[in-house]
C-alpha cells in the first residue's frame, strides 16, 4: 500500500518482522480466510507472513479468490506447499460467491480496474502540477469516482454471503474504500502498515526498544502523526529531529518534526511540495508481477527472488498482527482505520478483540497537528461526498479542499475528472 522509499538501515525488515512475531499469541482457530484479489503475485507475501507467523494464526481454511485463474492455480500450489504442512486447506476459485460462503475473515485486496485503470488515473492529473499518487490527491479522486459502484456492489455481496465476517480492506485510496464498505453495514476496517512501520524504524533509528517506548498517533491514512514518541520519560521526538541533522527520515526532515512537534508520516513530504510522481511506476509494477508469474511457473514451491523488488510490508506488519489479534482475542493493540461517528474512516490506534475494535483515548496533539488533521478532515468529507454524489459541485468542492492542488488547476481538473 505504501509505495514512496522508507530509507533504513539495512537488515532492518527482518529483524522488524522477528520482532514484531515475538509478540504473537496462541488462540482459538478461525474457520474460513478468503482473500479477494487473490490472483495478484504479490499474495505469496501474505502467505510467506503467515508461515512466519506460526502457531499464532491456527489452521484453517484458506480460500483464494480472483480473476486469473492460472495465477490462482500458481498461488494456490505455493500456498499448499507453505501451509498445508501446518494444519492449513488451500483452495482457489474464480466464483466470488462461493468462495465467499460462511467466510470467517476477508482480505479485500481487489484492484478495480486493474493496472490498468491506475495507469489511467496517472495519466488523467499528471499533466496539472499535482502528485500522481493512487492513495491521496486528484489521482485517487479520479480513481474512487469509477469504482464506487463497483465497491458498493462488493459490499451488497459481502452483506449477503457472510454478513458477520470481518473484512480488512486494503484496496487505494484506503481511507475512501473503507468508509464506503462500512457505510453499507459490513463490518469493515482498513488496515496500513505505516505508523506502526515508521514508529519501528525510528525507534532502531535511536536505538530503542519499540515495545518500551510511549507514542500517540492521530490522523487519516496516510496523514497522520506521531505526535508522541517517549521513552523512560525522554522526548525522542527532539532526539530524533538533532539525529537528522540536516539529512531526512523517509523523506521527513528535521524540521518537518520541530514544525509539527510530530513525526509525520512519510507522505507529508508531499503536502510541502516533496511531489514524487508515478510516471513509470505502473509499467514497473505490471513487469514485476509477470516476473513474479514466470518465476512461480518456474519453481511452483519457492519465494520469488523478484518480491525483493517491492516490499509488502502491509502483510507481516498490518495484516497478520491483526489476524493473530482476533485469534488470541487479548487486547492486543493496533493501528486501524474505522467508520468515525462523523461518517469518515478515521486512523486510529485500538485494542482487538475476537469480535470488537475499541479506540483508546490519547492526549490531544499540538496547535501544529491539529490544524493539519483539521484540513484533512475537511478534504476527506468533500471527497466522500463528491464519491457517493459525484456531480460536478462536490468534484470541484473536492478539489477545493485537497491541500495538494493549486488553486490555478481546480477548474481544469474538475471539467477532467
Amino acid at each position: 500500500m505504501t509505495a514512496l522509499a522508507f530509507s533504513a538501515p539495512a537488515g532492518t525488515r527482518q529483524s522488524l518482522r522477528q520482532e514484531h512475531r515475538s509478540e504473537y499469541k496462541e488462540g482459538a482457530v478461525n474457520s474460513k480466510l478468503v482473500i479477494l484479489g487473490g490472483s495478484s503475485p504479490f499474495t505469496v507475501g501474505l502467505i510467506d507472513a503467515i508461515e512466519l507467523a506460526g502457531s499464532s494464526i491456527p489452521g484453517q481454511e484458506l480460500v483464494l479468490n480472483g480473476r486469473h485463474s492460472e495465477n490462482l492455480a500458481l498461488i494456490q500450489q505455493y500456498a499448499a506447499a507453505r501451509l498445508v504442512p501446518r494444519g492449513w486447506s488451500v483452495k482457489s476459485t474464480t466464483n466470488r460467491q462461493e468462495a465467499l460462503a460462511a467466510a470467517r475473515v476477508v482480505i479485500h485486496q481487489v484492484r478495480y480496474g486493474g493496472m490498468e485503470g491506475r495507469a489511467a488515473a496517472a495519466r488523467a492529473v499528471s499533466t496539472y502540477g499535482v502528485p500522481v499518487d493512487e492513495s491521496l490527491g486528484p489521482a485517487a479522486l479520479w480513481s474512487i469516482l469509477r469504482i464506487v459502484s463497483e465497491l458498493q456492489h462488493m459490499a451488497r455481496e459481502l452483506r449477503e454471503s457472510c454478513p458477520n465476517a470481518w473484512v480488512l480492506n486494503m484496496t487505494n485510496p484506503l481511507s475512501i474504500t473503507t468508509a464506503v464498505l462500512a457505510q453499507e453495514g459490513l463490518r469493515c476496517i482498513g488496515l496500513c502498515e505505516l505508523p506502526w512501520v515508521t514508529v519501528l524504524h525510528a525507534c532502531q533509528f535511536l536505538g530503542l526498544p519499540p515495545r518500551e517506548v510511549e507514542w500517540s498517533y492521530a490522523g487519516l491514512n496516510h496523514r497522520g502523526f506521531i505526535y508522541k514518541l517517549s521513552f523512560e520519560g525522554r522526548d525522542c521526538l527532539r532526539d530524533l529531529a538533532n539525529a537528522i541533522g540536516q539529512g531526512s527520515f523517509g523523506g521527513i526532515t528535521a524540521n518537518d518534526i520541530r514544525e509539527t512537534n510530530a513525526l509525520p508520516l512519510k507522505y507529508f513530504q508531499l503536502f510541502r511540495g516533496g511531489a514524487p510522481t508515478e510516471v513509470g511506476r505502473t509499467e514497473f509494477l505490471s513487469n514485476l508481477r509477470k516476473q513474479l508469474i514466470e518465476e512461480l511457473r518456474r519453481s511452483p514451491t519457492a519465494s520469488p527472488p523478484s518480491l525483493s523488488q517491492r516490499p509488502v510490508d502491509w502483510y507481516p506488519f498490518s495484516i497478520v498482527p491483526f489476524l493473530a489479534a482476533i485469534t488470541a482475542s487479548n487486547g492486543r493493540m493496533e493501528v486501524v482505520n474505522v467508520l468515525a461517528t462523523d461518517g469518515i474512516a478515521r486512523e486510529v490506534r485500538a485494542r482487538i478483540f475476537e469480535d470488537s475494535v475499541e479506540p483508546v483515548s490519547s492526549p490531544e496533539p499540538g496547535e501544529a497537528v491539529a490544524h493539519w488533521l483539521d484540513v484533512f478532515v475537511a478534504h476527506e468529507h468533500a471527497v466522500l461526498a463528491a464519491t457517493l454524489d459525484p456531480s460536478f459541485e462536490h468534484i470541484k468542492a473536492a478539489l477545493v479542499a485537497d491541500p495538494l492542488v493549486p488553486e490555478r488547476t481546480v477548474a481544469s481538473l474538475a471539467e477532467a475528472l
